[in-house]
């Protein structure tokens, strides 16, 4: 490895100590009540170091909420490839709940400081959540292309879909820290299931 390829593999190190010790602070306290210098200690380095990887706690907070935001974004992708209409679905949103279970401070991020206006990051606000919405509204326009198939809407398109898609997000994560929360004893496997036959309406294809 050469000198400057070593320098990027620690500054890479580097910038993820911070942003997973921001994650974690700003999971428990929220943005506001987030110092750069209770960063600093969570993390191990230097104040300085923040500042050299991310210029101010405004620019850190921003790579936070867009980082965590497109994990989510990123779990639906993967887990939707390959499959169509209701069975996209299915297997989207379990991965959104899955991911929420593995790492509910990111899921916690999201649903606090996304939708919170006020924000450094507020000119970035509509972009973020395009990318974390994007995924899941292309799965529902699937299932309503299968629902046309099988004559059980009229509609010609589904203009609606990124607001469905929030909102199944929104019922996802808080169903999922719920669950964390209040009733452990059940899986995550449950919950799903549960939101499941909330919107099974949606189905395109008969129950089995």
């Amino acid at each position: 490895m050469s000198e400057v390829d070593g320098r990027t593999a620690r500054r890479g190190s580097t910038r993820e100590k911070i942003r997973r010790a921001a994650v974690a602070l700003m999971s428990e306290r929220g943005y506001t009540s987030t110092s750069l210098d209770d960063v600093a200690v969570r993390a191990g380095v230097a104040k300085g170091s923040i500042f050299y990887n991310f210029h101010s706690k405004a620019v850190l907070g921003a790579d936070v909420v867009r980082t965590c935001s497109d994990a989510i974004a990123a779990a639906v992708r993967s887990a939707s490839e390959g499959h169509q209409g209701w069975d996209a679905l299915e297997s989207a949103t379990l991965a959104v709940a899955r991911f929420v279970d593995a790492t509910p401070a990111e899921a916690q991020i999201v649903l606090n400081e996304l939708f919170r206006p006020g924000r450094p990051w507020d000119a970035e606000r509509r972009e973020i959540r395009t990318a974390l919405v994007a995924p899941l509204a292309e799965v529902l326009l699937g299932v309503h292309e299968e629902r046309l198939t099988y004559g059980l809407t009229q509609r010609a398109s589904m203009e609606h879909r990124e607001m469905v898609a929030v909102t199944l997000l929104g019922a996802l994560i808080v169903a999922s820290l719920d669950r964390a929360v209040f009733t452990p004893e059940r899986s995550v496997e449950d919950v799903h299931q549960a939101l499941l036959e909330t919107i099974s309406g949606l189905r395109g294809t008969p129950l089995a």
